[in-house]
């Protein structure tokens, strides 16, 4: 019958290709749900999880998301972007936080989840390993700078550092974020 011949054909074609057999294939262990395909189902939403100054997502609401993310096991980094030079008061840092979260909003070549915890600027970055944060970050910190000084002037002695920060190799538990973000410094 057709169907046979079509079976015996899929079968030498396997044979042919080296490919084992289903029958010869190993018994595979479930796949861990760190390296799934899986988001996190829904980011906070309410209010109180929001800066009122910038609209970002503030600190708690940023623990939300990465509390969820470390429940679940699902591959994550974060991006820190800290002002490291060229703003002489704290005042001010705060003030230029929110330009700087709308570059790096904009910087990123795909929308993901902003926050601002202090004067540092927090990107979640969904589903990246450390490999493809730092592939997505590359050449950021220039884009974010020639954005601040082309809205203004001034802000051409500012600097910047961006740092990136994985789970499960700098990050296991909501502590090690935390550390991270008060720190501001890669240990």
């Amino acid at each position: 019958s057709e169907e046979t011949k079509e079976a015996v054909t899929v079968e030498t074609a396997k044979v042919l290709a080296k490919e084992p057999l289903e029958s010869q294939k190993p018994e595979t262990l479930e796949t861990p749900k760190a390296v799934t395909e899986e988001l996190i189902p829904e980011y906070p939403v309410r209010e109180l999880d929001r800066d009122d100054f910038t609209g970002l997502f503030n600190f708690d609401g940023l623990m939300q998301i990465v509390t969820a993310a470390l429940e679940n096991k699902i591959n994550f980094s974060v991006m820190l972007v800290v002002i490291t030079s060229g703003v002489d008061s704290r005042a001010k840092r705060l003030l230029l936080s929110h330009k700087l979260a709308g570059a790096v909003k904009k910087a990123l070549a795909q929308p993901v989840p902003v926050g601002r915890y202090s004067d540092k600027i927090i990107a979640f970055l969904n589903k990246a390993t450390k490999f493809e944060a730092r592939a997505m970050t590359a050449g950021i910190k220039d884009k974010i700078l020639k954005m601040l000084i082309a809205e203004n002037d001034s802000l051409n002695e500012v600097d910047i550092r961006v740092d990136v920060y994985a789970y499960p190799d700098d990050i296991r538990t909501i502590r090690d974020i935390e550390t991270i973000a008060k720190t501001g410094n890669e240990d």
